[in-house]
């Protein structure tokens, strides 16, 4: 009597699926960078919206304060308004040699880590003030950032890689705001919120 066959990993139809999935990735480096990109475009948005809640709640702010606080992230809703100006106008410096759209990637990427140090060196609990202040700061870099990553998507692929690219962007957006809530959580309760 013949032994059966040994059972070998995953079945090809899973396989060639995963494939398909990564092969964007590595076939066209736009796809990459938007995946990072949307990475980008994930973390200010929560750590405004809701991580930093739980920093404030440690600090013993007031909830009614807190509460005032998630209207910060006002600039997504109102990004509409300087869409335009981002859209005729280079960054100032660097929008010169990088060109319009990836001139003000970089310009509002730099615009968000200063925000991002300014509210880590911070102290909520002593000085409510700053942390508000550098908070609006990366509400605004962040809604700022979303408007130049979204119309560099746009104009960076033709047509009929417009669901493609959108798609890896979601991706990486999911990843960044995982990153900046549980991430962030995670980090503050090992390390401090300084670090986190």
């Amino acid at each position: 009597m013949a032994n059966p066959a040994p059972v070998t990993g995953a079945p090809e139809p899973v396989k060639a699926a995963t494939g398909a999935f990564l092969a964007p990735l590595f076939a066209d480096r736009r796809v990459a960078a938007v995946l990072g990109l949307g990475f980008a475009q994930g973390i200010p948005f929560l750590l405004v919206y809701a991580t930093q809640s739980a920093w404030l709640v440690q600090a013993k702010v007031p909830l009614a304060t807190i509460g005032l606080m998630s209207e910060l992230t006002i600039a997504y809703k109102l990004k509409f308004l300087w869409a335009p100006f981002l859209d005729r106008h280079d960054a100032p410096l660097i929008g010169r040699w990088l060109g319009r759209r990836r001139g003000w990637i970089v310009a509002t990427q730099i615009l968000v880590a200063l925000a991002l140090a300014g509210v880590a060196f911070g102290d909520p609990a002593h000085w409510l003030a700053w942390t508000v202040a550098f908070s609006l700061a990366l509400g605004v870099a962040g809604a700022t950032q979303d408007v130049v990553i979204d119309g560099w998507r746009i104009t960076a692929a033709p047509p009929e890689q417009q669901a493609l690219m959108s798609s890896w962007s979601e991706i990486g957006y999911r990843i960044g705001n995982l990153a900046a809530g549980a991430g962030a959580l995670y980090l503050s309760d090992a390390y401090g919120w300084r670090v986190a």
